[in-house]
């Protein structure tokens, strides 16, 4: 006995720093089953084909949980002068909620990571369901910034396909500059119900309603959940001419879009 004590006390020594080595963390924040897992194989399991799936490698295990509680990366450690200061060396900065829209004139801001972003996007129908109806899409990033976009509305002339267009632009440009996470916010809560509430049994359904019927604006919703593949988008709602600047200059902006296409006859 004390001869195989001696023994696997010796293979633990020799083995020692074979056994503690850097491994990978992967952590999923949404998919089949949120959690940590150490090779890249779990971690497809839980994630390959599932949709707006969100996850991402780490180095650390204590990344990968700050990662699934919503914290995508933990604040680096200050120098040894920095922690020196004290509060009233530094004036507090004011935390902004990640919900509040931006108001008081403010402009969209991208987040000092570069990886992270809000948007306003708005769609409008000139006549909506009318004869000589015409529509187009605005997305507003911010004053004066070249991303903003006002264009007419292309095919059928209605005020959703509209919405639901200026989103799918706004997310392909945040794709585009390689963002990770997507903040829009929007005035139509069909547009933001169609996509967190109604798309996921639309699609098990084969894009039918629970009634029976086919879904409405099936191409357009197809497109923009192509879109969404790849990308974290929060939806959130904002008051429509309340006075919110990024609102109302989404709104001009896809009023402009609308009057540089000729009016065509068609219906919601």
């Amino acid at each position: 006995m004390i001869y195989k004590l001696k023994e696997i006390g010796w293979l633990l020594k020799i083995s020692a720093p074979f056994v503690v080595r850097k491994m990978p963390f992967y952590a999923v924040r949404k998919g089949r089953k949120v959690g940590i897992y150490t090779t890249w194989a779990e971690c497809e399991e839980q994630v390959k084909g599932f949709n707006q799936a969100r996850f991402k490698k780490f180095a650390t295990e204590d990344e990968a949980e700050s990662f699934i509680k919503g914290v995508d990366s933990i604040a680096p450690k200050r120098s040894h002068d920095a922690v020196k200061k004290t509060d009233s060396d530094v004036a507090p900065k004011r935390k902004k909620k990640e919900n509040t829209p931006e108001v008081g004139g403010e402009a969209p801001k991208q987040k000092s990571d570069g990886k992270t972003a809000s948007v306003y996007t708005d769609g409008c129908c000139l006549f909506n369901g009318k004869h000589g109806a015409c529509g187009g899409i605005g997305v507003y990033w911010g004053p004066n910034d070249d991303r903003n976009v006002s264009e007419p509305l292309p095919g059928r002339q209605t005020n959703n396909r509209a919405e639901i267009h200026a989103a799918r632009k706004a997310i392909e440009q945040a794709k585009e500059q390689g963002l990770d996470d997507l903040v829009i916010n929007t005035d139509s809560r069909f547009l933001i119900q169609s996509v967190t509430e109604w798309m996921s049994g639309w699609k098990k359904r084969n894009w039918m309603l629970s009634s029976g019927g086919p879904v409405k604006n099936k191409e357009d919703f197809l497109e923009l959940d192509k879109a969404l593949q790849g990308i974290s988008v929060k939806w959130v709602h904002v008051p429509g001419h309340k006075g919110i600047a990024g609102n109302e200059a989404a709104d001009k902006l896809a009023n402009e879009g609308a009057k540089k296409k000729p009016k065509e006859t068609t219906s919601e």
